[in-house]
């Protein structure tokens, strides 16, 4: 940006007349939407007053956007839309949360009941090992 524009600019809106009707522009756009702000102004006996128009006002907001400034119904518009996507993200962590707990609940009774299987067929193997070994030291007696 040039300091001829800068200093332009300063001195557009140093102008009462230009301040006035450019916070009223402003403020009704920031609230109702930039085709609210053309109509309320290009209605108001303000205009004729005024020669620069609403153009000359979109060339200031304008200016504004570029410094980063939104209007105040696309700020809460956009602070609506962080909010619902705080709560989507709260409610799919939750459900992730839940999702996780489910499958290691299960992954644990799936390992507990192999566990226990593997305890069982450990222990009937030990009982038919001691039985075939007393029924071999039987037999040796016998003989």
């Amino acid at each position: 940006m040039s300091d001829d524009l800068l200093k332009n600019l300063m001195n557009l809106y140093s102008n009462p007349l230009f301040k006035n009707a450019f916070k009223d522009y402003f403020t009704r756009m920031q609230e109702e939407g930039m085709e609210a702000a053309r109509k309320a102004f290009n209605l108001s006996p303000e205009k004729n007053n005024f020669m620069l128009g609403a153009n000359a006002f979109e060339k200031m907001i304008e200016f504004y956007s570029d410094l980063g400034f939104v209007s105040r119904k696309k700020y809460d518009e956009l602070l609506k839309e962080n909010d619902d996507l705080r709560k989507e993200n709260a409610f799919l962590k939750d459900t992730m949360h839940r999702m996780n707990v489910e499958v290691f609940t299960d992954g644990s009774k799936s390992m507990q009941e192999a566990w226990k299987n593997t305890l069982e067929k450990q222990t009937e193997m030990s009982k038919e090992l001691t039985k075939s070994f007393f029924d071999f030291f039987k037999g040796m007696s016998k003989k």
